[in-house]
């Protein structure tokens, strides 16, 4: 069965490549170095280093809804949802900060729903990865 997920694929990562309409998001977070594991608490210790990477994404804003109805309670006037490729890495990542449109940005929990909603799937392969940000406090 021929598919056009390729050329959709391609297609995607193009538009965020060139940078139009794609933004520009810089993610800053903490990382740690010469960590070892502190005997007594059993936790990571080591010095704290600041890092940032400049990754490309699709920005939507949430609005007021003008039909009053919400299906995701954990969506919120003000937030921002972001689309990015499939392979960028924004996991395991302490403090991890995002800064666009002059602001700072923090990633929300969202529920077991709506990540199945955005979940957008060709057969096994993650066409794109969406979350759910709110502004930094």
């Amino acid at each position: 069965m021929r598919t056009n997920l390729a050329r959709f694929q391609l297609a995607f990562q193009r538009r965020i490549q060139s940078g139009t309409p794609a933004t520009t998001i810089i993610m800053r977070w903490t990382a740690l170095t010469n960590v070892s594991i502190d005997p007594t608490t059993g936790n990571q210790i080591g010095t704290a280093v600041a890092k940032s990477k400049e990754i490309k994404g699709f920005v939507h804003f949430v609005s007021p809804s003008s039909s009053g109805m919400r299906i995701y309670s954990e969506i919120e006037i003000g937030n921002a949802i972001v689309d990015l490729l499939p392979g960028e890495d924004i996991d395991g990542r302490q403090d991890t900060v995002f800064e666009f449109a002059d602001q700072q940005w923090v990633q929300k929990e969202v529920g077991k729903g709506l990540a199945l909603a955005w979940a957008a799937l060709f057969g096994d392969q993650r066409l794109h990865r969406t979350v759910l940000l709110k502004l930094k406090t």
